[in-house]
Order: structure tokens, then sequence, then C-alpha cells
């Protein structure tokens, strides 16, 4: 690992592309700085923009112990709700027809699990959302064997 100081250039050094906040975070705990006031404002105007989000400047703090906190908490939800996709799921059946039919059903419910494909697309679907990745920006295909589901 290089100990010395960055010779690169602040445009070799720029970000270019989809990124999540804590990689923008971390990029700039190793050297990438916003410089002025001026674009600390630039920044919280166009965030407010882009996310919706007011930011005050002065509550803009450096807390390591939340952020752990913060990545606890998005793991947690990553488990719940990508690798647990396969679990039964019912569903509720109330028709109309199904009442005229002949079915002597006694529980209106139906249990099912979605397929190896349908789950590709869902927790490729959840990982983009978690991650804060586009729609547009590209990801790797899914596995084609059945590690992730056995």
């Amino acid at each position: 690992m290089n100990q010395d100081e960055c010779t690169h250039s602040d445009e070799q050094r720029a970000l270019v592309g989809t990124w999540v906040m804590d990689e923008v975070r971390k990029a700039i705990e190793k050297g990438y700085s916003c410089d002025t006031a001026d674009d600390k404002d630039k920044y919280i105007k166009q965030y407010l923009e882009k996310e919706g989000i007011q930011l005050n400047p002065d509550k803009i703090e450096k807390n390591p112990g939340l952020r752990q906190v913060g990545k606890a908490v998005i793991t947690t939800i990553n488990a719940i709700c990508i690798y647990k996709s396969n679990h039964p799921q019912h569903k509720v059946v109330r028709s109309d027809f199904l009442e005229k039919c002949a079915f002597d059903l006694i529980r209106p419910q139906i249990e099912y699990r979605a397929t190896l494909q349908q789950l590709s697309a869902e927790i490729r679907r959840r990982s983009r959302a978690l991650l804060g990745i586009s729609e547009e920006a590209p990801v790797p295909p899914p596995p084609r064997d059945n590690r992730l589901f056995s």
C-alpha cells in the first residue's frame, strides 16, 4: 500500500458516476474536500433540488458512532429485504366467483413461493433501491446457479 502523498491531479481524482453517499463521505475523508463556503452552499442547494431535503449547515458534522449505527441498520434491512425474499407468502382470496363454486375452502389463503427468475429480478430491484443506484446504471447479471436460494 502506498503511504506517500497522492500525485494525481484534481481532474484525475474526480468522482464520476453513480455513487452511494458513504463512498462520497469516505472520499472526502481521504482528502477530497469542499474548498470554500460557496462550495458548501452549492452542495446544500443541489441536495435540496435532487433529494428534496433541506440540510442545516450548522448541523453538518462528523459522527463516526452514528455512521456505524446507520451501517448496521442498512445491513439488517438488506438481510430482511433481499436474502429472505423466498419465504412463503400468503394472500387472502375473496371472490364472488369462488363463493359460487363448489369448493370447500377451509382457509381462504393461497401459499406460494417465487421462482428463481422472479427472485433474481426482485433481489436486483431491492439491491438497487437500498444502494441508491439508478435504474439506468449497469448492474452485473444474477448468478446462474441456485447457491443463493438453497
